[in-house]
């Protein structure tokens, strides 16, 4: 029987709550459907990673040969330590042989310009 306080329409509604079991076949489904969903979302990271992993290997490799087909200054870059006689020397040798390098240049930048000019030619 009704409180006097509740009113009862045509357009309510009754929500009826129950405990519902499923069968155990049902159950096995649904933990099968899991479980493939499961592996192949590990699956698709495992592939990701190593597609990630293999690009990287790869870009190195690229770089690698593209350095090897290339020549840059550095490859043949030489440190030479030359004494004060033999800057001495070889400024002379340079203005006897150049005119256009004079004693009043610095003996360093009539090297730099002999060597210069004598890799252009």
């Amino acid at each position: 029987m009704l409180e006097s306080d509740c009113n009862y329409a045509k357009d309510n509604r009754i929500f009826i709550q129950y405990t519902c079991r499923e069968s155990e076949e049902n159950m096995f489904e649904k933990r099968r459907l899991a479980l493939i969903a499961s592996a192949l979302s590990i699956f698709t990271v495992l592939v990701v990673m190593s597609t990630v992993h293999v690009q990287s290997k790869l870009t190195i490799a690229e770089g690698k040969l593209f350095q090897l087909q290339t020549v840059e200054a550095k490859d043949y870059t030489v440190q030479i330590k030359f004494s004060e006689s033999q800057l001495e020397k070889m400024g002379e040798e340079i203005v006897s042989h150049h005119p256009e390098f004079s004693h009043s240049m610095p003996k360093g930048q009539r090297c730099i310009l002999y060597v210069m000019t004598e890799i252009e030619e």
